[in-house]
């Protein structure tokens, strides 16, 4: 549970549900048990949305 509260605190209520949302998405992407190519450039690409918000915020300010 002390890493958990360390990633949280360290980075912001926004990466953490941003990697809630990431894990959420792989779930459901490889939920299917089928797959092609354009699945997997979707998935590429929501991840790649994922890290440049994860990048582009700005860091959180200790309260």
């Amino acid at each position: 549970l002390s890493a958990a509260a360390d990633v949280a605190a360290s980075s912001g209520r926004a990466a953490v549900t941003m990697i809630f949302f990431a894990t959420m998405a792989a779930a459901l992407l490889s939920n299917g048990g089928r797959g092609a190519w354009y699945v997997g450039v979707l998935a590429l690409a929501v991840f790649a949305i994922f890290g440049l918000t994860l990048f582009l915020l700005p860091p959180a300010t200790p309260s």
